[in-house]
C-alpha cells in the first residue's frame, strides 16, 4: 500500500489523546503517541486492533490471500487513437481484456466475469470504442443497475474520449435528464448510458428511438449479476424488447458485453438473461496484492453490541491511517456505525441511497479525492462505484450470501495497495458456524443467479408494453418471447389489456401509455416525508422514506439518525404521511419490535400425502405490525420499552404450505425437537428452490409453526398478487424434496452450516440437522 505522510501532530496530542482514551476504549497502558502511527500493513493493523481497550479475544480467526503477479496480453491492430491512449498511460492489458476485443471482434456476445478492480471498464470500452470507429453512424448502449452508478461511469468513459479524442458523444438518459435534453440526447449521442428502470419506461415512445436503435450495434450490461430472480426476468423482457425493436427498426442484431461480478453461473445467467449464446472469459489477469481476513467475533465482549464493536474497529483503523469503508445492512445501523465512529479529529461520513443524488455525489466526489478518510454504508457502495484509495473494508455484521461478501471484500484495494477485510460476527447462525469451525468464508462458492424469462406473470406483465413498442405479431415475436407468448396474449385479450385488430394478425394494447403504469420494482405505498428541525432557527430539511421504512423506523418516539445526527420522532401523521424530527441530545438508539404473520385467505389446490402430510397451494396475507420498540441508553446499554400504535403493512400473494399430521409418523417425538428439523428443513428448502422454481432468494421467504396439532413450515412470494414460484413449487415438488435432501445430508458439516440449513436472515439459534434429515426423508417416502 502507499506510504501515507504523517501529519504533524500538536505538541498536546498525545495528553488530549491520553484524556478521552477511556471514552472510546483505548488502554490506558499504551502510549498515545503510538496510536498516531501509521499502519503499513493489515498484520500491523492487526496487532493494533489487539491493543485496542475492549479486546478480549474477539479475533478468533486470520488468514492470508498472497499476492498474484498480473498477466499480460498486447492487443494487436488497435486504432492508432487507442494504441497511443494506452501507450501514454503505461497501460498493458490484461489476458482478459485482449481476450474480450478479440472475442468481440469475432462477433461473439461476451460475458466477462471477473473480481473487482480487474479492469472490466476498460475491456468494453475498448471494445465499443473500436466497433464506434469502424462505422461512423454506430450507437453504443451502457446499462447499469443504478443511476448513481450510471452517473459515475459517464465521467471516466467522457474522460476517456476527450484523452483519445475520439469523435464520439456519450451522455447519460435518465430520470435525472431534463425533458428538453432528451430529444438532444436521442437524436445527436452515439452512446447513451441508462439503466433497467429508464428504459423500461423510455421505450414507450420508441418512435423518438428510430435512429439510435437502428444503428445499435453494442450493448453493455454491466453488474449483470444483479439481475437476478423476478427483478432479473423482468430485466430479460426488457433486453428482449430492446432487440425485438432494433430489428422492427431495421437494424441487425447487436452484440451485448456483460460484465458480471461473483457468481458461480455467469455463462448460463447471461444466456437466459439476454437469450443469445455467449462466450465466457473468466481468465483473470490482473495482478492481486496481498489480502489480508479477519474474522472478529462480537460475542466475546456482550457488554458493546456489534454495531458500536464495528465503530470502535473504524475509528481505531481510522487513526492508525487507514481509509476505510463499513458496510452495514441497514440504514440504522449505518448512520449509527457512522456516529458513534465519529469523533473531533476524523468524522465518519455515512453513505445509503435515500440521500438526494445531489448529496451522494458530493459525498462520492469527496470520497475519491481522499477528503474522507472512512465512510460508512449500506449496499449502496456494494457495486462498482469508483471509491479511491481504501484499503480496509469493515462488515458490520454478516451480509447473508457470499457473493454479498466477496463484493464488499472487494471495494478494497483497488489502487493496487494490499488490503484487510475484518467481518463482524453476531449472534445470527452463519456467524457463528464461521466463529465455531473458523472458515475462511472466501473458500465458499458464491450463490447462483436465476432467472426464468418464461415466467407467466412476468411475461403477462409486460404485454401491453410489448404490443405499444410495436404491434405483437405471435408468430414473429415468439422468437423472442418464447412458447408461452401465445397463451399470455390470448388471456390478455380476455382480461382486457390487449386487442386483436379486426384488419390482420396484430394485437395492440388498450391503454395508450402503459409505460407509465409499470415498473420493476413493486411500489410499497405512498411515500411518507420525514422534517427534521435542527437548532438553528428555520433551519429545517427533509428527507422521503417508504411507507414501510416510516412504520418500521420512524414510529412515535423513535430515534432516527439521518447524516450522522440523531433525531426523535416527535410527531407522526399518517393521514397526511408528514413526521417531524428533534435533534436528540442523548446517544441512544431504538429497535422496533416487529411480529410477521402468513394468513390464509384461500386454498387454490390441496394434496393429502396421508396420513403424514398436507401439501397446500393457497393465498396468504403476509402482515408486518410494529407493536413496540426497545431503547437502548449508554454503555453497556440500558435498555427500556415501549409500546407502537400505528397502522400495519400487509400484501396479498401466493403461497405453498407443507402441514405435518403430528398425530402420524412424528407422534413419538417432542414438539421442540420436530419443530427444530421442520424449520432447519425449511431453510434447506429455500436454499433449493432457487434452483428448480428459477427463483432469488429475495423473491422468497419463509416461516416456520410449531402448532400443537400440525407443525409447518409456509414459504411464500416477497412479489405483492405473487409471481409464480409457488405454481413451480407445487408442480415440482418432489423433485425439490430430493434436492432438500441431498443439500442437507450431503453437506460434510457435522450440525449445520451457511450450505445446508442456516440462514443469516434467521434468529433461531439450535437447529437440529439429523431432524431435518430425518422429516425430509419421512416426507419424501410418503410422496412416493
Amino acid at each position: 500500500m502507499p506510504n501515507w505522510e504523517r501529519t504533524t501532530t500538536e505538541p498536546d496530542f498525545g495528553e488530549r489523546l491520553q484524556r478521552f482514551a477511556t471514552s472510546v476504549g483505548i488502554d490506558a497502558n499504551v502510549d498515545p503517541n503510538s496510536l498516531n502511527d501509521a499502519l503499513e500493513g493489515p498484520l500491523e493493523s492487526l496487532d493494533y486492533l489487539r491493543r485496542i481497550g475492549f479486546y478480549n479475544n474477539q479475533v478468533v480467526a486470520d488468514f492470508f490471500e498472497p499476492p498474484r503477479a498480473p498477466q499480460y496480453e498486447d492487443i494487436v491492430d488497435l486504432p492508432e487513437m487507442l494504441e497511443l491512449y494506452l501507450r501514454d498511460r503505461r497501460i498493458t492489458p490484461y489476458v482478459h481484456q485482449n481476450e474480450v476485443v478479440t472475442q468481440i471482434r469475432a462477433g461473439a456476445n461476451v460475458v466477462l466475469s471477473t473480481p473487482t478492480a480487474s479492469g472490466k471498464s476498460l475491456a468494453f470500452n475498448l471494445s465499443t470504442f473500436e466497433k464506434l470507429l469502424a462505422d461512423p453512424e454506430a450507437t453504443a448502449l451502457y446499462l447499469y443497475p443504478t443511476k448513481a452508478l450510471a452517473h459515475d461511469q459517464i465521467d471516466s468513459i467522457a474522460q476517456m474520449l476527450q484523452d483519445t479524442s475520439l469523435p464520439i458523444t456519450v451522455s447519460v438518459y435518465d430520470g435525472d435528464t431534463s425533458a428538453h435534453q432528451r430529444a438532444a440526447i436521442r437524436n445527436d449521442a452515439r452512446i447513451i448510458i441508462s439503466n433497467p428502470h429508464a428504459m423500461n419506461l423510455y421505450l414507450g415512445w420508441p418512435q423518438g428511438w428510430q435512429r439510435f436503435l437502428s444503428q445499435l450495434k453494442i450493448v453493455i450490461v454491466d453488474e449483470s449479476h444483479t439481475y437476478g430472480g423476478v427483478f432479473g426476468s423482468h430485466v430479460a423482457l426488457l433486453l428482449r424488447r430492446l432487440r425485438r425493436l432494433v430489428r422492427c427498426f431495421g437494424g441487425a442484431e447487436p452484440q451485448f458485453l456483460l460484465a458480471s461480478g461473483t457468481i458461480s453461473n455467469p455463462l448460463q445467467h447471461a444466456e437466459k438473461l439476454v437469450g443469445l449464446e455467449f462466450t465466457l472469459v473468466d481468465s483473470d489477469g490482473s495482478a492481486r496484492m496481498p489480502r489480508h481476513l479477519v474474522l472478529w467475533d462480537a460475542l466475546c465482549y456482550p457488554d458493546l453490541s456489534i454495531t458500536a464493536q464495528s465503530a470502535l474497529l473504524v475509528k481505531h483503523l481510522v487513526r492508525g491511517r487507514r481509509r476505510v469503508i463499513a458496510f452495514s445492512d441497514s440504514r440504522h445501523s449505518a448512520e449509527r456505525l457512522a456516529r458513534q465512529a465519529s469523533d473531533r479529529s476524523n468524522t465518519v461520513v455515512s453513505y445509503r441511497a435515500g440521500y438526494p443524488a445531489r448529496v451522494r455525489r458530493q459525498i462520492e466526489s469527496r470520497l475519491r479525492e481522499g477528503e474522507i478518510r472512512a465512510i460508512s454504508s449500506t449496499s449502496a457502495l456494494e457495486v462498482g462505484i469508483d471509491i479511491g484509495s481504501i484499503d480496509t473494508v469493515v462488515l458490520n455484521g454478516y451480509p447473508g450470501s457470499i457473493a454479498s461478501l466477496l463484493q464488499r471484500a472487494g471495494r478494497a484495494g483497488r489502487m493496487g495497495q494490499e488490503s484487510l477485510v475484518v467481518v463482524v460476527l453476531g449472534e445470527d447462525p452463519t456467524s457463528r458456524f464461521l466463529v465455531r469451525n473458523k472458515v475462511n468464508p472466501f473458500t465458499f462458492p458464491p450463490e447462483s443467479a436465476v432467472i426464468e424469462p418464461n415466467n407467466s406473470y412476468v411475461l403477462e406483465s409486460q404485454l401491453s408494453l410489448i404490443a405499444r413498442e410495436a404491434p405483437i405479431l405471435v408468430e414473429r415475436d415468439r422468437f423472442y418471447f418464447g412458447p408461452k407468448l401465445s397463451e399470455g396474449v390470448t388471456l390478455a385479450i380476455e382480461k382486457g389489456s390487449l386487442q386483436r385488430s379486426a384488419s390482420d394478425e396484430t394485437i395492440t394494447p388498450i391503454h395508450r401509455v402503459p409505460h407509465r403504469y409499470h415498473s420493476f420494482i413493486v411500489s410499497s405505498g405512498p411515500r411518507y416525508k420525514v422534517i427534521f428541525h435542527n437548532r438553528g432557527a428555520g433551519d429545517i430539511h427533509e428527507e422521503h422514506i417508504s411507507k414501510d421504512q416510516a412504520l418500521r423506523e420512524a414510529y412515535l418516539k423513535a430515534v432516527f439518525p439521518h447524516q450522522g445526527v440523531l433525531y426523535r420522532i416527535k410527531s407522526v401523521d399518517h393521514e397526511k404521511r408528514e413526521i417531524h424530527a428533534h435533534i436528540e441530545t442523548q446517544h441512544t438508539y431504538t429497535v422496533a419490535q416487529t411480529l410477521k404473520s402468513v394468513v390464509s385467505i384461500q386454498t387454490i389446490e390441496q394434496i393429502k400425502f396421508a396420513p403424514l402430510y398436507d401439501l397446500i397451494l393457497e393465498e396468504v396475507r403476509v402482515v408486518d405490525q410494529v407493536l413496540g420498540y426497545k431503547e437502548f441508553l449508554g454503555s453497556p446499554p440500558v435498555e427500556k420499552k415501549g409500546q407502537v400504535k400505528g397502522p400495519s403493512t400487509s400484501f396479498e400473494t401466493i403461497a405453498i404450505t407443507c402441514q405435518i399430521n403430528k398425530a402420524g409418523h412424528f407422534a413419538s417425538i417432542s414438539p421442540e425437537l420436530l419443530f427444530e428439523g421442520l424449520h432447519a428443513l425449511e431453510h434447506g428448502f429455500v436454499k433449493g428452490v432457487g434452483s428448480v422454481a428459477l427463483a432469488s432468494i429475495s423473491d422468497i421467504s419463509g416461516v416456520s409453526l410449531k402448532g400443537d396439532d400440525s407443525p409447518r413450515f409456509t414459504i411464500y412470494e416477497q412479489t405483492p398478487g405473487g409471481s409464480g414460484v409457488s405454481h413451480v413449487i407445487y408442480e415440482r415438488w418432489m423433485e425439490l424434496l430430493e434436492l432438500s435432501h441431498t443439500i442437507i445430508s450431503s453437506c460434510p458439516c457435522e450440525k449445520g452450516c451457511p450450505s445446508c440449513i442456516l440462514d443469516a436472515t434467521c434468529r433461531e439459534s439450535e437447529l437440529s440437522k439429523d431432524m431435518a434429515t430425518s422429516v425430509v426423508s419421512s416426507l419424501i417416502n410418503a410422496t412416493l
